[in-house]
């Protein structure tokens, strides 16, 4: 197929793009090309990734392996028309950092109200 996409993200700080990107690049190549054109000014500037492997691409609640081709994922972006603009979600996570570990930081960090004896 191979079609042009055009890709909006969502962000806690804010949207990026829409984007048009042909549909033969792999999510890496995408997260690679969306670090170049991440924004220098605003909220979004404040979280500017480090390296594309510190951008994780959600789609239709998944993580997508940087491995997947964008045109492969066409199903799950419901088959869009060249003239549509898909959204997917963007977070940006240092490639070591986890959920887990910042949970386990929050719980060492608290302290209850309640002693038992």
């Amino acid at each position: 197929m191979s079609d042009e996409l055009h890709i909006r993200l969502r962000h806690t700080q804010g949207d990026i793009g829409p984007i048009e990107v042909p549909g033969s690049l792999t999510v890496l190549q995408f997260k690679e090309r969306l670090l170049s054109d991440w924004p220098r000014e605003g909220a979004l500037a404040l979280e500017t990734p480090a390296s594309a492997s510190d951008l994780k691409i959600i789609l239709s609640g998944k993580f997508l392996e940087s491995s997947q081709v964008l045109d492969d994922l066409r199903p799950s972006m419901g088959d869009p028309k060249s003239d549509f603009v898909v959204t997917m979600h963007c977070v940006v996570r240092a490639a070591g950092s986890s959920k887990s570990s910042a949970r386990s930081k929050e719980k060492d960090k608290s302290t209850g109200c309640c002693a038992v004896q």
